[in-house]
C-alpha cells in the first residue's frame, strides 16, 4: 500500500472520530422531544415528560435527563408512577431510517417507581396500555436494565403502610409483557446491613391483576435479609414482633400462583414474639403452595436449633386468622434447653428467664389455630433440670412422659427434687387449646423443706406463689383442680401438716409464724 494511501486513510479516520464528537453537538434532538413525548404517552396511556435530550453516536442512542412518568387519575398518591435521573434509549437502526422509531433497548439510571394496590384489588400498572405490531403482537424490548432503582410498594387493600425496595439492579432480556423473558436481578431491603436479594431466571407472561400468579422459573439468594423487613413486605402476622438474619439459596418454580420451592437457609440471631432465642435456626426445606389460597404444603421441613433437629411436616393455611397447622413434628434425643426455649418465645411453656436442660423425644401431630393448636401423639424428657429466673436453686426431675390428645394432655407420675425435698406429682390438662383450659393435679410430699415446695411451685410456674417465702417442713397430699388461668377458683382436696412453718410475702404486714398445724384440705 502507499504512502498516499495510508494518509488518506488516516485522515478519514481522524474525520470519522471529529464526526463522531461533533455530531451530537451539532444536531439537537430536543425538537423531537415533542412528537417522542406524545409517542409515548400514546403508548402509556399516560402523561410524559422528558427533561433535556442528547445524541450518542457509538451505540446509537437518546440520552434523556429527568424522566416522569405521571400515575393513573383512579390512583391518589402525590408521586408520580414513575421517574428517572436519566434514561438511555437505544433504537433499532433499520427502522429508524424509515422514520419508525422501535426500540432496541432502554437503561434507566436510579428510578423510581411507586407500585399501588387499590382497596378493590386492582394495582396502578394495570392500566398502562401496550403497543402492538400489526399482527397483534405486543411490541418487544430486546434489553430493559435499571440500575441502583427504587420501588415503593403501598397496599391500599390490605391497608399497609408504603414500603420500600432500594439498590434494585435489574436486567430483563427479550422483554415483552405477554411472553416470558430471562430477568436477572438485585435488590435491597433498607434496614441497614447487607440484606440483598438476588434472583436469576425466567419470568412471564406478567399477570397484571393478580402478580402472584406470574409465572417464574429460577434461583433466589439471601444475604443477611432481615426477616422483620419480610414480614412487613408480606404482611405475615405469624412473624410479628419477631426477627433474625437470614442467608441461603433457593430454587422457586410459580405457575399461576402454584409454586414449589427447595432450599437450604439459616436464621442467624433470631428474636421470634420478643424473646431471643440465643442459637441460630437451620432449615432445609421442599415446600408446595398455593398463593390465590395463601396455602402452604411442607414436603419435608429439617430444623436444626442449634444442635437440635427437629423434622416438621404438614400444612399451613395462611387464609384465615391467625393462621391454621396441619403438622407433624418429630426429635430424638434433642436438646430440651433449645425446645424449650423456642416453646417459651410462643408461650408454650416456661418463662423466657429460666433455663431448661435435658433430653427430648417427640412425635406430635399439631392441628387448629396456629397459637392454639390441638395435639394428637407423645413426648417424653430425662434428666430435666430447670434454673434460672426466680428459682433459688435448680430443680430436677429424672424422667417425664406426656401423652397428648386433642382436649387432654396426661402426665404420668414423675418425682421432682430440689435440695432435700421430693414431691410426686401427676396432672392432666383438659381443653388446654380453648380459653379456659383445666388443670388436675396430685402432689405429696412428705418432711419437705417449705423454702424448697416454693422453688418447686416457681418452677412450673405457679403465680399465687409469686413474691412468697418461707421456711420450715410440710407434709401434703393433695389435689388441685380448676381453671388453670384463675387461680383463684382452684380448688384442694386432701390432707398435709406445716412444723414450724414462716411465710413472707408483700401482702402480709409482717411474717406469719405456725408452729404446729395438721390440714385438711376441700
Amino acid at each position: 500500500m502507499s504512502q498516499k494511501a495510508l494518509v488518506l486513510i488516516g485522515v478519514a479516520v481522524v474525520l470519522l472520530f471529529i464526526a463522531v464528537w461533533a455530531i451530537p453537538t451539532l444536531v439537537d434532538v430536543n425538537r423531537y422531544r415533542p412528537q417522542i413525548e406524545a409517542r409515548l404517552e400514546d403508548q402509556l396511556g399516560r402523561d410524559v415528560s422528558l427533561g433535556a435530550m442528547h445524541l450518542s453516536l457509538l451505540p446509537l442512542g437518546f440520552r434523556v435527563q429527568q424522566v416522569v412518568i405521571a400515575e393513573g387519575p383512579e390512583f391518589q398518591t402525590g408521586r408520580p408512577f414513575a421517574q428517572a435521573q436519566m434514561l438511555y434509549v437505544q433504537p433499532k437502526l433499520l427502522p429508524l431510517f424509515r422514520g419508525d422509531l422501535q426500540i432496541h433497548g432502554l437503561e434507566l439510571s436510579r428510578p423510581t417507581v411507586e407500585l399501588v394496590r387499590s382497596k378493590q384489588g386492582t394495582w396502578n400498572f394495570a392500566s398502562l396500555t401496550v403497543r402492538r405490531k400489526q399482527d397483534g403482537q405486543p411490541v418487544s424490548i430486546e434489553r430493559l436494565k435499571i440500575q441502583d432503582g427504587q420501588i415503593g410498594v403501598t397496599d391500599l387493600q390490605q391497608n399497609e403502610p408504603r414500603t420500600v425496595y432500594d439498590h434494585i439492579d435489574l436486567d430483563l432480556r427479550d422483554f415483552a409483557p405477554d411472553k416470558a423473558f430471562s430477568m436477572t436481578g438485585r435488590a435491597h431491603i433498607t434496614d441497614g446491613g447487607k440484606q440483598t436479594i438476588a434472583f436469576d431466571g425466567k419470568a412471564g407472561p406478567l399477570q397484571r391483576d393478580a402478580v402472584g400468579r406470574t409465572p417464574f422459573d429460577g434461583k433466589i439468594e439471601l444475604n443477611e435479609v432481615s426477616l422483620a423487613g419480610l414480614e412487613r413486605v408480606l404482611n405475615l402476622q405469624v412473624l410479628e414482633n419477631s426477627d433474625a438474619v437470614l442467608t441461603g439459596t433457593a430454587t422457586l418454580k410459580n405457575d399461576q400462583g402454584m409454586f414449589a420451592s427447595n432450599g437450604k437457609l439459616e436464621a442467624r440471631t433470631p428474636r421470634i414474639r420478643g424473646v431471643d432465642i440465643g442459637y441460630p435456626i437451620r432449615v432445609d426445606y421442599d415446600f408446595q403452595g398455593n398463593l390465590n389460597e395463601n396455602t402452604l404444603q411442607i414436603q419435608t421441613a429439617d430444623l436444626h436449633l442449634g444442635k437440635t433437629p427437629i423434622r416438621l411436616k404438614g400444612r399451613i393455611d395462611g387464609s384465615a386468622t391467625p393462621a391454621k397447622i396441619d403438622v407433624n413434628v418429630s426429635t430424638s434425643q434433642a436438646s430440651l434447653g433449645e425446645a424449650a426455649r423456642l416453646a417459651a418465645a410462643f408461650g408454650l411453656a416456661f418463662s423466657a428467664d429460666t433455663k431448661v436442660d435435658g433430653l427430648l423425644n417427640l412425635n406430635v401431630h399439631a392441628q387448629g389455630p396456629f397459637n392454639k393448636p390441638l395435639m394428637d401423639g407423645e413426648a417424653a424428657a430425662r434428666n430435666v433440670e430447670i434454673s434460672g429466673g426466680n428459682l433459688r436453686q435448680p430443680v430436677h426431675v429424672d424422667a417425664m412422659q406426656f401423652s397428648l390428645s386433642p382436649h387432654v394432655i396426661q402426665s404420668n407420675e414423675f418425682t421432682a427434687t430440689t435440695g432435700r425435698t421430693n414431691v410426686r406429682a401427676q396432672f392432666t390438662l383438659s381443653e388446654y387449646a380453648s380459653n379456659t383450659p383445666q388443670v388436675k393435679a396430685s402432689l405429696s410430699t412428705g418432711n419437705a423443706e417449705i423454702g424448697e415446695l416454693l422453688n418447686i411451685a416457681h418452677a412450673y410456674g405457679v403465680s399465687t406463689v409469686e413474691g412468697v417465702k418461707g421456711s420450715g417442713t410440710a407434709q401434703l397430699n393433695v389435689i388441685v383442680a380448676g381453671p388453670i388461668k384463675q387461680t383463684d377458683n382452684l380448688t384442694y382436696s386432701g390432707s398435709g401438716a406445716l412444723r414450724n412453718a414462716t411465710f413472707e410475702a408483700s401482702s402480709l404486714a409482717k411474717p406469719l409464724t405456725v408452729r404446729n398445724a395438721d390440714l385438711r384440705f376441700n
